[in-house]
């Protein structure tokens, strides 16, 4: 009997103890749930912020790109401008209205050569003094469409003088 008392003794003793680990155990498990909650919200948070970084860099970007969109749109406006102006003044010089010119240009390229060419091609036909009337102007105009070939080739053939480019 004795041994049975000091077996239940220790027992007595040493549930004690085994309740106290256990209550420590139980705790570091709730410290683990806890901080497994803290690490899915901060990986949660972490995407989140990822997500938002992402589409803020795109939309800068696409900003970016739409004022370059602008700037080059704004940038050929203000030479088709300044190059139908010109061609306005040196129609006016020759005695015709521009848009009774381009008419006839349009007719003499039948429509195959785009009104900024034609603008462009008929002011250096008349800036650089190789057409000096309107009949001129609309004849260079038919023969660079006859030949199939850009204004400005034939402007750079006729002031070098040079039929190698024919």
């Amino acid at each position: 009997m004795a041994n049975l008392r000091l077996i239940i003794t220790a027992l007595n003793k040493a549930s004690g103890e085994i309740n106290k680990v256990k209550n420590e155990i139980e705790g570091v498990g709730k410290s683990g749930k806890t901080a497994e909650k803290g690490v899915k919200g901060f990986g949660s948070s972490l995407s989140s912020i990822i997500g938002t970084a992402a589409l803020v860099t795109g939309a800068v970007a696409a900003v970016g790109l739409a004022i370059r969109e602008v700037y080059e749109d704004l940038k050929e406006g203000a030479q088709l401008e300044y190059a139908r102006t010109k061609f306005d003044n040196l129609a006016e010089s020759i005695g015709i209205v521009s848009d009774a010119l381009l008419v006839d240009l349009r007719e003499a390229t039948r429509g195959t050569v785009s009104d900024a060419e034609l603008v462009a091609g008929a002011a250096n036909f008349m800036a650089l003094g190789l057409a000096d009337t309107h009949d001129e102007v609309v004849r260079l105009t038919r023969v660079a469409g006859a030949l199939g070939m850009n204004m400005n080739q034939l402007v750079l053939t006729l002031t070098n003088q040079t039929t190698m480019r024919f």
